[in-house]
């Protein structure tokens, strides 16, 4: 009995699976504006993925910490931009990413 409940939610999920994941436009900007949000609105579109849009802001936010972190290393410590980067155990790939944004 609670295998098929489970099946009928997943198909239910699975049906409106886009109408989970996609807002319109404008609950978006009230989403932005209510918690100072700044969810990534594609210039004229009418919705937005918001799967798509949280790992946006997760990923710039992830790069504002590491650039914040690299930066206080450098004045803090004194550290040249590459000792930073090695101190944090970057990637050499993710190094040239972030000289960039220096």
């Amino acid at each position: 009995m609670y295998s098929k409940q489970v099946e009928q939610v997943t198909k239910a999920h699975r049906k409106n699976d886009y109408e989970y994941k996609h807002l319109d436009r404008r609950s978006v900007e009230l989403i932005n504006e209510v918690t100072r949000s700044n969810l990534e609105i594609p210039a004229g579109a009418k919705e937005v993925n918001m799967c798509e849009a949280l790992e946006k802001m997760k990923k710039k936010a992830v790069e504002r910490n590491m650039l914040e972190s690299i930066q206080n290393l450098m004045k803090n410590l004194k550290m040249t931009a590459e000792q930073a980067m090695d101190a944090l155990g970057m990637s050499a790939e993710d190094k040239k990413r972030y000289v960039q944004m220096l």
